[in-house]
């Protein structure tokens, strides 16, 4: 691979820098069983998340909310009832979405975030041949707990995170705002993400490059536009990197 001609690596982190997030559909079929309620097809939970979803929506539309709002955990429950109430549930509503909550809060809190092979001497390596760093992910919640344990924190100049519309990816919002952090012109940022529909979209949206870090996902590859770099382990990062006496030169330029 040649290396790219930028001043910055800027990347997403549950998929790419971090193991992915739980499939949705598969855990809200088990928790909805758990409760007694294991009669629905995925074609069906989908409909139902669609359903909160887009009542989560107009709500923080209507709200104004902004980057970095997240749901109280009244707005989860309703979000909750909304999803039950688009699956046909009637009878029992409040109580089935107290207890689906419940399974939700308890796996939220035993889950860590593990950061993935091979990403910490990518990121450091990164540094020491003079490229800036920053994170550009789509959560509830700062990123800082997970980037503290693993003690990562400092190579990173910019964090921006969002779930809300508008601010988060496709966006190109918080990509532009880790540019003017960072004194680096989006042309010049290479944006690290698993997913085409949201990683490799904001990153075009906002003039930056694109690199896919797929992980040997042969679905998210697929899925590329053409042209688009594409990696399957962090520790090809390194290919995209001018070496460090070339760096050292360009600087003194």
């Amino acid at each position: 691979m040649k290396p790219l001609n930028v001043k910055a690596f800027v990347f997403d982190l549950g998929g790419t820098l971090y193991g992915p997030s739980p499939d949705l559909v598969i855990t809200t079929k088990d928790f909805l069983s758990q409760v007694g309620l294991n009669t629905y097809s995925d074609d069906q939970i989908v409909r139902g998340r669609n359903a909160a979803e887009a009542w989560l929506e107009k709500l923080m539309y209507d709200m104004n909310a902004q980057p970095h709002w997240e749901p109280s955990h009244d707005d989860w429950l309703e979000y909750d009832r909304q999803m039950l109430s688009a699956l046909g549930v009637d009878e029992g509503l409040d109580e089935y979405a107290r207890v689906y909550q419940q399974k939700w809060d308890s796996k939220l809190a035993r889950m860590e975030e593990q950061l993935l092979e091979g990403c910490r001497g990518a990121l450091e390596e990164l540094r020491s041949r003079g490229y800036r760093l920053g994170v550009v992910s789509n959560r509830w919640g700062s990123p800082n707990p997970y980037l503290d344990r693993d003690r990562i924190t400092s190579l990173f100049e910019s964090v921006e995170y969002s779930n809300v519309p508008g601010y988060m990816k496709p966006s190109p919002y918080m990509l532009v705002q880790v540019a003017s952090q960072l004194h680096v012109n989006p042309m010049k940022i290479a944006y690290v993400g698993d997913k085409v529909e949201f990683d490799v979209a904001a990153a075009q949206r906002a003039g930056a490059v694109p690199v896919l870090l797929a992980w040997g996902r042969s679905e998210d590859e697929k899925n590329a536009p053409a042209g688009i770099t594409m990696l399957k382990h962090a520790t090809e990062l390194l290919e995209l990197a001018q070496p460090k006496k070339a760096q050292a030169s360009r600087r003194q330029r």
